[in-house]
């Protein structure tokens, strides 16, 4: 009996709604079977395999080999009817093909140990009462070759006037079964159950199933018409549903969760529109949130829909529209999403774990209303990953966005178009045209409200960023932000390709506790008027600022950090932060005219200023910056990074820091020319540090109690005087270079310790002053003026040259002179070595020598010894200049002599030789009035010179006397 309804073929687009037309042609569907349903399948043929078939009273069974096929003239049951296929495992699999032409109506029961195939071209419904209970089970109104099946291919080829595919009853299958529905138009109106299994929902002309029974599973749709929609019930634990068509609407329930374990992932694919109706609810909760895709060229997550991938610990993922600023191939982007005023996505963590992640993507409009949440756990875990996002234009009015952390670190909502204006107060939708539709294409561009930023900035931080393909911008005007919450706000306008990415505030305010990030491309931030950021948080800024006439003040209780160009012109740049920070990531912060203030005021114990960038004054048509520039930092220290040489008129005239550190270093070059003021007033340390050379020419002044350091990696020039004038003794200041430290007339006192260190320590000239200690550290040591310590002396040096013919070439010291040389220690022209206490010279080299030439001198004044070791032990010896030649020097009491028994002898060429190579040799000179009572050592340098001037013989008193083993 051939009974063709015509309502069960593809329903024709019409004005009434989907839904009803789906249920009137599952009726007509019903009407026709009600005219003459056969109770069970009858007339079957055997095409491949075996099957033998038995009817006993109302059940009829069909026992079959694996791969069996079977053509029918009719395949109904009717209610209290069941047809069984024995098969001989879960995995077998029976395909039944019904070629009478009569629909197939189930409203009785379908029962199979194995996989059950029913192809019917002219539709398939599952009524209501109707069951279908089986491993495995495969509707299909498009046809598949016999030859697919055997291979298990998923192949549904195109079929002329292919019906549809409705359940009504329940379909359901035992852990890890697959229930597949395809044809013209599919829909689920009853419950369709596959536990851990899968269910999948296809329309089209053609439908290929790929990678089924797996998380990557595809579903390739072709043809202008074919919808497939769910009214009913879906309900896959912790496995996959997908729902694929040129048109897909979900009105029902979707639900792929687990209560023991991982959600699983529920996909909604439509090659024109998706829809999630107002009474959809779709979820993936489980111990993790699963994945949900609603993916179309329009997509709509209408008013009132749920969508939830929370799960105990981490959210899942939730994609509407696209991924990840529509980046992922793999992923099917929307040109136009919806997301309605009382929707909502949720991919919370509620017990410990991270939130998760939600994106709104469109390649063109976003229109997002709802709400959306992607909490951390209650007990623990970070917030969340929120992306809103319409390329060309996105509207947000009145969205609500939860990151939030009760125990972690809040998350972010990010909204990124192409354009974007800040606008004061609250909005409506200003992009509509075309009419009211909810997929109305946009007449403007992006439009947020201020009022809708503060009020998001309650639950969640934000950023504000711009980066396709046209110039990138954004501007506020006129806008006011206050947000007490402690979460950030962050502006990035980056543009796209040679795009310039420029943010511009004008009368704007923006006050939020959490903190400022500001960060623009080449164009930079443009501020007009007066315009005031704050918060107690950090501010960072990235891009120049280019004031117009205008002013901006940045206040922040954390860090403010300014990176690259920073500009002012004529206006005023006001920097009051805990830690002040201009980063110029290998750029230029240029001054021009203006008045630029940075001022801690904040912070506490870590708080201050940094500067991490190139200053350059280059763009001034001035010789000198007309810039102010004040460097205060009340609690914290000041910290100067420059990129590449320190100006010579930069006019950075003060720094000054009222607790912990200043540090100021450069990649290059660092110039200290214009008297400048460095002061922590505590106890905090200040530092200097070039990558190549130090030059201080001009008096710079130090007022700290703690220490100074001052550090090239080459060269470092002192041609000033460095004075301390901390009212601490406690200081101490470091001379530090990779290469040279040259110290040409220099003036450096008021130090507790001093050190030296350099390839080479010059002093030219230069008078240095420790009230405590002084070291020196150097491969070659060179000394004309005088070093002088209130304690000790310290030297280590490769040769030590010192020359007293300029009235200098000393080393004094109130307590020890200690020395360790590799090489020579030379003394000429009335150089000398004073010590209150002792003098002790090692010579560590070979060869090493130590040389006191014209009346140059050794003195230990208070124990009146000089002791003096050679380690080397296999050459050297001493050269003593003004002692007569020849003369033994007795081995006698009074001398300190340790070594050796037998006296040395000093020969013709004025040299001792040390015996016994085994020991060290020890030189004891005595002081032997090498200053005579009352005389201080300049008085005498000066009667010697006067002396030696005069032809006069020397004093022998004046000689010094060496005893050596």
């Amino acid at each position: 009996m051939n009974r063709h309804c015509t309502p069960c073929h593809t329903p024709r687009r019409s004005g009434k709604p989907l839904r009803t037309s789906l249920r009137l042609a599952a009726a007509a569907v019903a009407a026709c079977f009600a005219l003459g349903a056969q109770a069970n399948p009858v007339d079957p043929t055997v095409v491949n395999g075996s099957a033998s078939f038995n009817q006993s009273g109302n059940v009829l069974t069909v026992t079959n080999s694996d791969g069996a096929i079977i053509n029918w003239q009719q395949f109904s049951i009717a209610a209290g009817e069941t047809t069984h296929f024995a098969q001989p495992s879960a995995s077998s699999s029976v395909l039944n093909r019904v070629l009478g032409g009569d629909p197939s109506a189930i409203y009785g029961t379908l029962s199979s140990n194995g996989h059950v195939w029913l192809v019917n071209p002219a539709g398939i419904m599952v009524g209501p009462g109707g069951r279908i209970d089986v491993a495995g089970f495969v509707g299909s109104t498009l046809n598949i070759s016999n030859a697919d099946f055997l291979a298990s291919k998923l192949n549904f080829g195109a079929t002329p006037g292919a019906a549809g595919v409705v359940n009504q009853g329940e379909i359901t299958t035992p852990s890890g079964g697959s229930v597949y529905l395809i044809g013209g138009n599919v829909s689920n109106e009853g419950l369709i159950t596959t536990p851990q299994g899968e269910t999948i929902l296809a329309a089209g002309q053609t439908v290929q199933l790929i990678d089924t029974a797996t998380p990557g599973v595809k579903v390739e749709i072709t043809g202008s018409e074919g919808n497939a929609t769910n009214l009913g019930q879906i309900v896959a634990d912790a496995g996959r549903i997908g729902i694929a068509g040129v048109i897909v609407r979900n009105s029902g329930t979707l639900n792929a969760s687990s209560a023991v374990s991982e959600g699983g992932r529920i996909f909604l694919r439509a090659s024109q529109d998706a829809y999630v109706d107002g009474n959809g609810r779709i979820t993936t909760t489980g111990t993790t949130g699963g994945r949900v895709e609603v993916l179309g060229n329009r997509v709509a997550v209408m008013d009132n829909a749920e969508i939830d991938a929370s799960g105990a610990n981490g959210g899942g993922t939730i994609l509407v529209g696209g991924d990840y600023q529509g980046k992922n191939p793999g992923v099917q982007n929307a040109s136009i999403s919806y997301f309605g005023p009382n929707a909502s996505l949720k991919a919370d963590a509620t017990e410990v774990g991270a939130g998760g992640t939600v994106i709104v993507w469109a390649d063109d409009t976003t229109r997002a209303y709802g709400s959306i949440s992607a909490r951390g756990g209650a007990n623990g875990g970070d917030g969340g990953f929120v992306e809103t996002s319409g390329k060309n234009y996105l509207a947000v009015d009145g969205i609500r966005v939860d990151t939030r952390a009760p125990q972690g670190t809040t998350g972010n909502w990010l909204l990124d178009p192409d354009e974007l204006t800040i606008l004061n107060g609250s909005g409506t939708d200003i992009g509509i045209s075309g009419g009211p539709s909810i997929f109305a294409t946009a007449s403007a561009s992006s439009t947020i409200y201020g009022d809708g930023i503060e009020s998001a900035l309650g639950t969640t931080n934000v950023t504000l960023q711009t980066s396709g393909i046209g110039n990138g911008n954004i501007t506020a005007d006129g806008v006011t932000i206050n947000s007490t919450a402690a979460y950030g706000l962050t502006l990035a306008a980056y543009g796209g390709g040679s795009a310039t990415g420029n943010i511009t505030l004008t009368n704007s305010s923006f006050s939020v506790f959490g903190g400022v990030t500001l960060l623009a491309g080449w164009d930079g931030i443009e501020y007009t008027s007066s315009n005031v950021i704050s918060g107690t948080g950090n501010i960072a800024m990235s891009g120049s600022l280019i004031q117009s006439g205008s002013s901006v003040d940045l206040a922040a209780g954390g860090n403010i950090t300014l990176d690259r160009v920073v500009a002012g012109y004529g206006g005023t740049i006001n920097v009051m932060a805990g830690n002040a920070i201009l980063d110029g990531n290998g750029s230029a912060v240029n001054l021009k005219a203006g008045t630029i203030n940075l001022t801690s005021v904040y912070g506490g114990s870590a708080g201050g200023l940094a500067i991490s960038s190139d200053i350059d004054n280059s763009d001034s048509n001035v010789s000198s910056l007309n810039a102010t520039v004040d460097w205060t930092a009340s609690y914290g220290g000041i910290s100067l990074r420059v990129a590449g040489d320190s100006p010579t008129n930069i006019g950075l005239e003060d720094f000054a820091a009222s607790k912990n550190s200043i540090y100021f270093s450069a990649t290059n070059d660092i110039s200290l020319d214009g008297s400048q003021y460095f002061a922590t007033n505590n106890d905090g340390p200040i530092t200097l540090f070039a990558g190549r050379d130090v030059a201080i020419t001009l008096d710079p002044t130090f007022d700290t109690g703690g220490s100074v350091i001052v550090s090239a990696a080459r060269d470092l020039m002192v041609d000033s005087d460095i004075p301390n004038y901390s009212e601490s003794f406690s200081t101490s200041l470091a001379l530090i270079a990779g290469q040279n430290l040259t110290l040409t007339s220099a003036y450096i006192s008021g130090w507790n310790d001093l050190l030296l260190v350099g390839g080479t320590v010059s002093n030219q000239s230069s008078w240095i002053y420790a009230g405590n200690d002084l070291d020196i550290l150097a491969g070659s040591l060179v000394n004309t003026g005088q070093f002088s310590a209130g304690n000790d002396l310290t030297f280590i040096a490769g040769n030590v040259a010192m020359d007293g013919s300029g009235e200098g070439g000393s080393f004094y010291a109130g307590h020890d002179i200690i020395g360790f040389a590799a090489g020579n220690i030379t003394l000429d022209n009335y150089a000398g070595m004073q010590a209150g206490n002792d003098i002790r010279l090692t010579l560590t080299g070979a060869g090493s020598e130590l040389s006191l030439n014209n009346n140059s001198y050794l003195l230990a004044e208070a124990i009146t010894t000089i002791y003096l070791a050679f380690t080397a032990r296999s050459s050297g010896g001493i050269f003593l200049d003004g002692v007569e030649t020849t003369t033994s020097l007795p081995y006698g009491s009074g001398f300190f002599v340790i070594g050796h028994s037998t006296p040395a002898v000093l020969d013709s060429t004025l040299f001792v030789t040390y015996a016994q190579p085994a020991n060290d040799a020890i030189l004891a000179i005595l002081n032997n009035n090498l200053a005579r009572a009352g005389e201080t050592e300049e008085e005498r340098r000066k009667r010697l010179q006067q002396s030696e001037a005069n032809g006069e013989p020397h004093d022998p008193a004046d000689q010094p006397v060496a005893y050596c083993s």
